[in-house]
């Protein structure tokens, strides 16, 4: 059989989207730069996005609960085809997708107004979720460019070396190229939030402190998507695969 057949049609709009999906968190974030350094750090548009039950949070959380339904079909899949390290990794990943979007709605209070138990008493922003203790908190910056820094080392190692970047571990827990720029840019945004604090503001008034507290809620959005695409784009994989050996046989 002609496996050319096996092909996904429509390449040319595939390479299309990936383009667009590369730049879409570059753009956003020079977009919201921009909209700082000419309205204000916190004017009134972006303080109605980034805040607490704002859009860029619940969005975040709807990202997350996606990139967990993806995670345990694909978790699924690979028990079938007796693949038991990789649905192991992948139920993980469920578990963890699971937890991160019920943090960011604080596990719904605010949704069913109930009160901070006891146990969250000394939650920073007097809220039930564990992301927001003063002994995780202090850590959140650390985290996020730990994993974005994992995320590109993995990308720069697996899909750079001819041993490694065919292997069925680079193609479902290698994100590809296109996803970089999520990674990059979150990392790029923590950098310079970092180096505002070390630069005071001059006599003139120039306003160098641009960044503030609800920029994370913009931070956890854009790898939010990125994330989400990564897991979206495995499962079809894992479809296409399943196409190509049913042509196969």
């Amino acid at each position: 059989m002609d496996l050319t057949q096996s092909r996904p049609p429509n390449n040319h709009k595939i390479k299309f989207l990936k383009v667009g999906i590369f730049f879409f968190p570059l753009v956003f974030i020079f977009l919201i730069i921009l909209n700082k350094i000419l309205f204000g750090p916190m004017n009134d548009f972006y303080y109605s996005f980034a805040k607490e039950d704002g859009p860029a949070e619940y969005f975040t959380s709807i990202f997350y609960f996606l990139s967990f339904v993806f995670s345990v079909k694909i978790g699924i899949t690979f028990i079938k085809q007796k693949k038991n390290l990789f649905a192991l990794l992948y139920l993980l990943f469920s578990a963890i997708f699971f937890f991160i979007g019920f943090e960011e709605i604080s596990w719904g209070q605010r949704i069913f107004l109930f009160e901070t138990p006891e146990y969250f008493g000394e939650n920073l922003q007097n809220q039930t979720n564990f992301h927001n203790l003063a002994i995780i908190n202090d850590y959140q910056n650390d985290t996020f460019f730990l994993v974005c820094f994992v995320g590109f080392i993995l990308w720069a190692v697996f899909t750079h070396s001819d041993k490694l970047k065919n292997k069925s571990f680079t193609k479902f827990f290698v994100p590809p190229g296109f996803l970089m720029s999520y990674f990059i840019s979150v990392f790029l945004f923590l950098g310079m939030y970092y180096f505002q604090n070390r630069i005071p503001i001059s006599s003139e008034g120039l306003l160098f402190y641009l960044f503030t507290y609800p920029d994370h809620e913009v931070i956890e959005f854009v790898l939010s998507i990125g994330i989400f695409i990564f897991i979206l784009s495995r499962m079809i994989e894992l479809k296409n695969q399943k196409r190509i050996t049913k042509l196969e046989s």
